[in-house]
């Protein structure tokens, strides 16, 4: 922890910069959150710390010490402080100064700084796109008619980022269209985002229930011919492909998967064309209290027989990267929506990952009716089901196929 100064002006002059370190901070005896970066350069400047969304010892920029003296930076970091502990509001937001905002670039930014961190980096990410198109004209330019033909161009097969971008884009005009805020709009200018979602084709053609899919034979026929283009291809590589298809064949979440090791892949004795996947931790353990068991059927097995011919040392994971590397983030393939949309162009059929469980659960009870089975068995059969998509009631696995058959 660094120690706390009375940093007066007179003291803030003669502080030094630790000999091998390219700037240090003096925290001020204030203890609220006001410390003094000093550089090996000379550089001088108040800084506010803080903690916000999470995330510890942020700092925001409040001025020079030549040109901010030290009483006038105390009472901007108690302001800034207490802005954060009562009203929530980061520092960013709060010293945001929309008076000069004239472009759409502007606009994003005001409602940036309105939002948290974490939030601000996941929707910076998306909107780069549409800055590169409109961010330097005039806010008035920016039509409605504009913006929805990006908007479909763009997220034509991801309607869920497209969804939130609107609801952003509508927030950031609300804004600037509120009686307090000074950005300049003319008299009865409307907000181009509002009532955007019925012009929006990627959005209207989007059904609520759009991951409950049933796919018929000849559609897993294609999605499995993908999978088997994918295997021959070089570039691909069988990792992911086979990480894919055991997805599939189990019905089980993706990370699930994704993240499978081998000591969690036990034979079952005596059924020698089956095997069982133990998930001690997962996501209804708080529910279930017990690890929870997969089953694994003869095609799921010789994906896992594939598996082993890569299997590595180092590794104890059934699916890992293909480049194992110091800096890499994950251990394990996590890739699957990128490698489904290169094996959906393959064959010209769309499929995803997130549709593998309620398309197992199809087919799987499809299976089941049209089997001459007693109830017991049936019911025994449809446990199995919704214990590999990790389903503890079995009524909520037929409320899935009852949705995908509709």
């Amino acid at each position: 922890m660094l120690k706390q100064l009375k940093i007066t002006d007179r003291v803030a002059v003669k502080l030094e910069c630790p000999a091998g370190k390219r700037n240090h901070l003096f925290p001020d005896v204030s203890g609220n959150g006001l410390c003094l970066q000093v550089t090996e350069a000379g550089s001088r400047k108040w800084k506010f710390r803080y903690d916000h969304a999470g995330r510890r010892n942020f700092l925001h920029d409040i001025g020079d010490s030549r040109l901010v003296a030290y009483e006038d930076a105390k009472l901007e970091a108690a302001r800034l402080s207490r802005e954060l502990k009562i009203n929530k509001r980061s520092p960013k937001s709060v010293t945001y100064d929309p008076k000069t905002a004239s472009t759409f670039n502007d606009l994003l930014d005001g409602h940036l700084a309105t939002l948290s961190e974490s939030t601000q980096e996941n929707l910076k990410t998306k909107l780069k796109g549409m800055r590169d198109e409109f961010g330097k004209e005039p806010i008035v330019d920016v039509s409605r008619a504009r913006l929805v033909a990006y908007m479909d161009r763009k997220w034509a097969d991801s309607p869920g980022t497209a969804e939130v971008v609107r609801r952003n884009l509508c927030a950031a005009f609300n804004k600037a269209l509120d009686q307090d805020s000074d950005i300049k709009l003319p008299e009865g200018f409307v907000n181009p985002a509002s009532k955007m979602k019925r012009a929006l084709k990627c959005l209207v053609d989007h059904a609520p229930q759009s991951r409950a899919v049933a796919y018929e034979s000849d559609e897993l026929q294609v999605i499995f011919g993908a999978m088997q283009q994918g295997y021959a291809d070089p570039n691909i590589g069988d990792i992911g492909v086979a990480c894919l298809e055991l997805i599939l064949l189990t019905g089980a979440r993706p990370l699930e998967i994704q993240s499978l090791r081998w000591d969690q892949v036990d034979e079952v004795p005596g059924e020698p064309d089956l095997r069982y996947i133990i998930k001690q931790r997962h996501k209804t353990w708080k529910k279930t209290g017990r690890p929870r068991r997969i089953v694994v059927n003869q095609l799921g097995i010789r994906v896992l027989e594939r598996a082993s011919k890569w299997r590595q040392k180092d590794s104890p994971y059934v699916f890992p990267p293909r480049r194992i590397q110091v800096n890499t983030k994950s251990p394990f393939f996590t890739s699957d929506t990128e490698l489904c949309v290169i094996l959906s162009k393959k064959v010209g059929f769309k499929f995803r990952p997130g549709s593998f469980r309620s398309a197992y659960i199809n087919f799987m009870l499809a299976s089941l009716e049209l089997e001459e089975a007693g109830v017991t068995s049936l019911y025994d059969a449809l446990e199995v089901v919704a214990e590999n998509v990790g389903h503890t009631d079995v009524r909520v696995t037929l409320e899935h196929y009852r949705k995908g058959r509709t």
